[in-house]
């Protein structure tokens, strides 16, 4: 998967849950960071989709687990 794409998602998840207000702009800024790597001609669409999708699972369980701590 792209590099680019996995930590984008993951910042985007974590961010996302630290501040649901402004989700949305997280989403739109790891989709065009995925993409800039398309367009580039340096991954195809699938090395972005699931780079995104194993950063959003990396991003996910950390925020789980800082949610857990912090309790």
């Amino acid at each position: 998967p792209s590099g680019h794409s996995t930590f984008s998602g993951a910042g985007a998840a974590v961010l996302s849950r630290a501040f649901p207000a402004q989700a949305a702009r997280f989403e739109a800024l790891r989709d065009e960071m995925s993409n800039s790597r398309i367009w580039g001609g340096i991954h195809f669409r699938t090395d972005c989709v699931d780079g995104v999708n194993l950063g959003k699972q990396v991003g996910d369980l950390h925020a789980d687990a800082y949610e857990r701590e912090a309790k």
